[in-house]
């Protein structure tokens, strides 16, 4: 599968800020007063974009960069440290999609840095992580954790989709949240931990997961036959209207199982093939 990456553009506008900023003339007076905080420089935006895959604006909304636009959507791969500069940054204020790409290990410190600065206000899709590329990028992919997703309430208190391609989680309590797409994989304790959180809002769920065979490619994301019993008895998760399962590879068995149960009755249920239609939803998965 290819990334669809974008190169984000430069413009001849920051260099032209950047030399305008750096000749301000100096008062040189000294006042006894503590000096107010001063707001992010366009060193410190320069910083995060060069740590930004792509980025797209939104021209209806007022600027919040130094070339007069608003940031609609970004893709980030870089360090914690930066994504910490973006968060507490003006232009995350007006972002409605944000995709942290390179999580690897630190999906869950990922979570505590955007939970440790002010709330994402305007964001409605967060992405943690990016889809594999084959299967040398699968290695290590169970490993993956995003940890306790309990934060993400108040971090992105307006959020209605999360992608989270990491199979490690424990679904925390969210009032506004519609999708909630794991199709590259869900443990068991993951899915467990569905059914005992406060979703209100969810219509739309994705799982994927192994089906034992011979030499399975993630042993720890193959779910014994029970995994799924805390939400099919329809109690769990009470506005869901759309269950999707990715077995990998093909198998219909637990597809059966859902459809003839309590939640398949209230509920679509679809079967589809973690090998040929991951990425059937293009724009879901578009840097």
């Amino acid at each position: 599968m290819a990334r669809n990456k974008t190169t984000k553009p430069k413009t001849s506008g920051e260099a032209t800020t950047r030399k305008a900023a750096a000749g301000k003339p100096k008062t040189g007076k000294a006042t006894a007063s503590k000096t107010p905080a001063s707001p992010p420089t366009d060193e410190v935006l320069s910083e995060i974009e060069d740590n930004l895959i792509s980025y797209a604006y939104n021209m209806k909304s007022p600027a919040t960069d130094r070339e007069g636009k608003a940031w609609r959507k970004v893709a980030f791969s870089g360090p914690l440290k930066i994504l910490a500069k973006l968060v507490k940054h003006p232009v995350a204020q007006k972002l409605e999609t944000l995709t942290i790409v390179n999580i690897d290990e630190k999906a869950d410190k990922a979570i505590r840095v955007l939970a440790e600065g002010p709330p994402l206000a305007a964001l409605r899709e967060l992405r943690l992580g990016f889809l594999p590329e084959g299967q040398d990028e699968l290695v290590g992919f169970e490993q993956r954790n995003c940890g306790d997703l309990t934060a993400l309430s108040r971090a992105c208190p307006r959020l209605e989709i999360l992608r989270l391609l990491c199979p490690g989680f424990v679904a925390g309590d969210h009032p506004t949240l519609r999708v909630l797409d794991a199709r590259t994989g869900a443990r068991p304790a993951s899915v467990a931990s569905l059914a005992k959180a406060s979703l209100p809002s969810l219509e739309e769920l994705h799982l994927g997961f192994g089906v034992e065979d011979d030499e399975p490619m993630a042993p720890s994301l193959v779910w014994p036959p029970k995994t799924l019993q805390p939400l099919l008895d329809g109690k769990a998760l009470p506005t869901l209207r759309r269950l999707c399962l990715w077995p990998r590879p093909e198998d219909d068995g637990l597809f059966k199982l859902a459809r003839a149960s309590p939640l398949g009755k209230r509920v679509k249920i679809e079967l589809l093939s973690a090998d040929d239609d991951l990425e059937a939803d293009t724009d879901a998965y578009t840097l």
